[in-house]
């Protein structure tokens, strides 16, 4: 029902969804159909709820990726986003790469 709304109306129409979604962001990255509903979030949204999401993403994206669910969520936005929203996400992976090998 979620990714119906996304799809039939306004980003701005869905402000309520974008809200919830970026508040609650780990849990519903790591839900099985929660991480279908964050990557429409991303690509419905306008350039504002993307960067919000976007910046949720990047400050717990080394818990994302090591779950089964978040690291699709992660990829998504990296293969999604344009380039200047892409930092916030990788600069988290500097330093650890040894820790996700």
């Amino acid at each position: 029902v979620i990714q119906r709304f996304l799809h039939k109306f306004s980003p701005s129409d869905c402000q309520f969804i974008y809200d919830d979604v970026t508040s609650n962001l780990v849990h519903v990255a790591t839900q099985r159909y929660g991480c279908c509903v964050l990557q429409r979030c991303i690509d419905h949204a306008n350039p504002i709820q993307r960067k919000s999401l976007v910046d949720q993403i990047g400050a717990n994206a080394l818990q994302l990726v090591q779950d089964q669910f978040g690291n699709y969520v992660v990829q998504y936005a990296l293969d999604s986003c344009p380039p200047n929203e892409h930092s916030v996400i990788i600069s988290k992976f500097v330093g650890s790469v040894t820790q996700l090998s």
